[in-house]
């Protein structure tokens, strides 16, 4: 860990120059953006890929809209694996690069709730010997509260107040004051320092809308159903809502680190945005691509009608439900081929004489 963690520390350390902790971060932020950006780019391509797919993907969710049953629900996820791999496609590579980063905010995280350890270096035995100081000095205190940042905010009060502190001069290397807040101070609700959790709730939802803007979604080639959107809201209020309560457990640092990360976060999917445009396809386009797949369609039924392949169903997309069953075919909204032959009606059964006689002396009986 210390081997993963002593680049970090030592950036960290390297922009502390500035004076201000606060300031600090924000060149870190930078410099983890920029190391990530590999990862960020794979993800935008996976992005070109997932777009490009798109029209001929909501080609297949209209074509089994109305049908909910498990045979077709399956017949459709079939369509839909098949359609991705011959297109080299997979959902899950864009998951790769969010999941390898996930481990290094872990570790970014640490480094930047620990500034005794990795900015200026302590030892453990060190730290310790601080925290017992307070402790003695702030007996009301419970021990589980003094984290580093904790250690920090208690030592600037106490060396206020005319106490002497052990080694406050390296910790005074570390400034953790920003416009008059002192970031050390976990927030609560009753304080003023609510502005930082409520800042990262605002940003991280500015963050996902202007992302997703950026990424250029159509609106016409989303086959959203009631229940998609609406999960979709949820998950859109859940995020900043998460990070809301989070950051309320947290020192307001935190939460300052966590809107740097949002508002670079936009920055670099605009730059891959327009470095690494996805597709976009006009109204005519789509039309064009979803008639291209009707046609498609049309033309299996069309050899299915000839003989060519054996209807199996009394729908077309169930061609290959059964085995050695075959209905008449029938015309579907899916058709494009106005003109094309349909198939013969079969005349309607006529009933015997005796049973239509049968049946008016029934009804003068009852009248």
């Amino acid at each position: 860990m210390k081997i993963i963690t002593w680049p970090f520390a030592k950036l960290l350390e390297l922009f502390n120059f500035t004076g201000s902790y606060a300031v600090a971060l924000l060149f870190f932020a930078i410099v983890v953006k920029l190391v990530t950006l590999p990862f960020s780019i794979k993800q935008q391509k996976t992005q070109i890929k997932a777009a490009k797919l798109r029209p001929k993907m909501a080609a297949i969710e209209k074509k089994y809209a109305g049908r909910t049953d498990k045979k077709t629900l399956d017949k459709k996820q079939k369509e839909l694996m098949e359609l991705q791999q011959n297109e080299g496609y997979s959902p899950l590579s864009g998951c790769l690069p969010m999941l390898i980063q996930f481990p290094i905010i872990i570790i970014l995280y640490q480094l930047i709730q620990n500034p005794l350890t990795y900015v200026c270096g302590m030892e453990d035995a060190t730290v310790n010997a601080i925290i017992a100081q307070l402790h003695t000095l702030l007996p009301e205190v419970s021990t589980s509260s003094f984290t580093q940042l904790n250690v920090l905010q208690y030592a600037h009060e106490l060396t206020e107040a005319g106490h002497t502190i052990l080694h406050w001069d390296a910790m005074q290397s570390i400034n953790l004051g920003f416009f008059g807040a002192y970031l050390g101070t976990t927030p609560t609700i009753t304080s003023w320092y609510a502005f930082f959790p409520v800042a990262t709730a605002v940003f991280s939802y500015l963050s996902m809308k202007l992302t997703r803007k950026f990424m250029g979604n159509n609106p016409a080639l989303q086959a959203q159903t009631p229940e998609t959107k609406t999960s979709g809201i949820i998950m859109d209020l859940m995020m900043p809502l998460m990070s809301l309560w989070i950051a309320f457990k947290l020192p307001a640092l935190l939460s300052l680190y966590w809107v740097y990360q949002s508002i670079l976060g936009v920055a670099q999917q605009a730059i891959l945005s327009y470095a690494m445009p996805l597709p976009k396809y006009t109204d005519e386009e789509i039309r064009a691509i979803l008639k291209a797949e009707k046609e498609r369609a049309a033309a299996n039924r069309a050899a299915m009608r000839s003989g060519e392949v054996s209807a199996k169903s009394l729908h077309h997309i169930d061609d290959d439900d059964d085995e050695d069953v075959y209905v008449p075919p029938i015309r579907s909204k899916f058709d494009e081929d106005e003109d094309a032959p349909s198939a013969p009606i079969a005349p309607a059964p006529v009933k015997p004489q005796g049973a239509n006689q049968t049946h008016k002396r029934q009804t003068k009986k009852k009248k």
